[in-house]
This record gives C-alpha cells, sequence and structure tokens, in this order.
C-alpha cells in the first residue's frame, strides 16, 4: 500500500453481488452511478477492505450496524459476515486486488486450521479454548499475512469510513466531533466556516453533556439568538453536511464512502454542497467515492467542478455500473471531460431511461 489508503485499481470476486468487479484509474472524487440494485452500494461496502484483518472486520461490523439498525451484540458473531459474501453456501471466501497487492480473505473453522495457521494464532497468546472457532484469515499472494479470530475484540468501530444514507444526527456523531474535530482549531474554524452555506449566522459549536451524562450534545451558538440551539433541531440538509465534513476531516489520508450522497440536500443548494465537501477532501487528502441516482446529483457535480477549475476536474472521475449479457457488472470510467461532454449532449449516463 502506499502512504496514503487512496486507490488507484480495484479488484473484488466473490463479494455480495460481484462475482467478479475492477475499477481502475480511479480518481480521488468519484462518483457512482448506475440503476437500481446494480450494486453501488455493495461496492462502497467492498471499499471498506482493509489490508488489517481487525480492521476489515470492524469496518464491516459498524457499517452493518448503521446499516440494518441492529445491536452491537449480534453484530459480534460471526454470522453478520454471510451478508458480505456473493455466495455464502459454496465458498465462505472473497479476494481483493488493491492497486498491486492481492489478498484473500477466508472464514475458517478452528478444526480447518493448518498446523502453520495455528502456529500464527498460538504465538499471538491467543487462547484456542476458550475461543469461539471461527477465524478470519488474510493471504496475501498465497502466503498466510494475518489470522484474526472474529470474537476476539468484540469492540465495534463507531467511525467506520462510510457515510449510509439512512444516518443523521446522532450521540456517536456528537462524539467524533468532540473528540477527533473540537481540539484541532483550524479543521473546527474550517468546519463552522463551511456549515454557514445553511446556516449563515454560525458563531460556533459547543459540544455539552448537560442532558445526558457522558454524551455530548452539539450547540450551536448564533449572532442572532442569545441562546444556543441544539444542532439537531436543523434541517436535514444541514445535518448530512455536517455529517459529511466531520467524516472527511477524520479520513485524513484515507478514503471515505458516502452513499446516496444527494438525500437531504435540496436543489439550490446541491452545487454549494458539493463544493464545500470536495474541498474539505481535497484539504484533508481524502479519496472519496460516492453514489447518487438522482440526474440533479449528476449535473451539480459538473457545476460544482467547473466552478472548481482544472485540479479537481483532473482529479474527478464518474463510474456508470451497468450489467452487461453475462449477469456480471461493469464499471465504464468516465474523466470531467467525458461525462461534462454526455451532459451537455443531454446523453443518459446513469443508466437505463
Amino acid at each position: 500500500m502506499s502512504e496514503t489508503k487512496h486507490l488507484q485499481y480495484f479488484k473484488v470476486e466473490n463479494f455480495k453481488c460481484f462475482e467478479s468487479f475492477e475499477m481502475d484509474d480511479i480518481g480521488q472524487f468519484n462518483l457512482i452511478v448506475g440503476d437500481n440494485n446494480v450494486g453501488k452500494t455493495s461496492l462502497l461496502e467492498a471499499l471498506l477492505f482493509d489490508e488489517n484483518a481487525a480492521q476489515l472486520v470492524t469496518n464491516l461490523r459498524a457499517t452493518y450496524i448503521f446499516k440494518n439498525d441492529i445491536s452491537s451484540e449480534l453484530a459480534k458473531s460471526f454470522f453478520f459476515l454471510k451478508d458480505f459474501f456473493f455466495d455464502f453456501n459454496i465458498s465462505i471466501s472473497f479476494k481483493f486486488t488493491v492497486n498491486k497487492n492481492k489478498f484473500e480473505v477466508k472464514i475458517k473453522d478452528q478444526t480447518a486450521l493448518s498446523k502453520e495457521e495455528v502456529e500464527k494464532i498460538q504465538s499471538k497468546n491467543y487462547n484456542l479454548i476458550n475461543l469461539i472457532s471461527e477465524y478470519l484469515c488474510i493471504y496475501e499472494d498465497n502466503n498466510i499475512k494475518e489470522i484474526f479470530p472474529i470474537r476476539y475484540n468484540t469492540s465495534v468501530v463507531k467511525n467506520p469510513p462510510m457515510v449510509p444514507h439512512n444516518i443523521g444526527y446522532s450521540s456517536v456523531l456528537a462524539n467524533i466531533y468532540s473528540k477527533e474535530i473540537l481540539e484541532d482549531k483550524e479543521k473546527n474554524r474550517q468546519l463552522i466556516q463551511s456549515l454557514r452555506i445553511f446556516i449563515n449566522d454560525i458563531e460556533d459549536i459547543k459540544p455539552s453533556s448537560e442532558y445526558i451524562p457522558k454524551v455530548s450534545t452539539l450547540l450551536v451558538e448564533l449572532k442572532s439568538k442569545s441562546k444556543l440551539v441544539p444542532l439537531s433541531s436543523f434541517g436535514d440538509g444541514t445535518l448530512k453536511l455536517f455529517r459529511v465534513l466531520v467524516k472527511v476531516m477524520s479520513a485524513s489520508n484515507q478514503r471515505l464512502m458516502i452513499d446516496e450522497i444527494d438525500t437531504g440536500i435540496h436543489y439550490s443548494r446541491f452545487k454549494e454542497f458539493w463544493k464545500t465537501v470536495l474541498q474539505s477532501a481535497r484539504n484533508n487528502n481524502v479519496q472519496l467515492f460516492t453514489t447518487t441516482h438522482n440526474l440533479e446529483g449528476l449535473k451539480y457535480f459538473k457545476e460544482a467542478l467547473d466552478e472548481l477549475g482544472e485540479e479537481f476536474q483532473q482529479k474527478s472521475r464518474l463510474f456508470h455500473l451497468a450489467k452487461i449479457k453475462d449477469g456480471s457488472i461493469k464499471a465504464y470510467n468516465y474523466s470531467f471531460d467525458q461525462f461534462s461532454s454526455a451532459i451537455e449532449l443531454g446523453n443518459e449516463i446513469r443508466g437505463r431511461n
């Protein structure tokens, strides 16, 4: 892997709806379009891959909790991973090619572990007798790189690099802001300034645990009011922008996946929303993978890039996901010039009309 977790090439096999799927010439700012049920969200979930097995499991687990609104207790189980396999009953494994590195991820029962695998587990002082018997094994070019007992670390990562479309304000988000953004004065200044496209008289954001001890509630200081106003009382667009910016700023040098980025954003604000998110991603060196199914989301992506200029345009890509005749899914890559021309000519590049 490079210094960052940015991708130039990505391939996944045997994962959810993808028997084999690849993307090449990936940019820093990537918008993914396509018909309903073609695999846009599944692609974002595949991009949760991390070559560290523990991080991979916790990324998937935390996203599963957010997406399905279930308890963390259920997600501790091995069986939540079945939703991330192309064919769980036949092959409990999936493969990634990330840039030039190949990885195979397998789930193995303790009784199926080889002598080499057992020795590797013992070398980490795992207690084989007391552990549940499912293991996640990472292979790199057919050599074992890491073995991770799925239930060994039952803590759930609260800040996976994913923004599901159905998640708004939450105490978890407030705590991420308090821990990762508030203490960085420059990031906090940028965040407050960016929020002015929705809250034009915002002065500051202040966390408070007055209502629920040990849980941050975020309060907004406004020029026009003497009393602080809960951030949660603002509209969906404001909360969506806040969540996305907090996630971008806490994902420096990494990649971030945003599902249905247009959800909750009024069309009249969408161009400024795009500009704000793209500038924050550039400033924090974050690689974005976002999905949309609306024509407005695509048009305002183009208009934002028109105004941001050549630097952003060269780093932007549009990937159109489509099922081909054999039933597999292919990604068609458009540069800024290509998708800009298609939009101006009225060509449909999101999927079927």
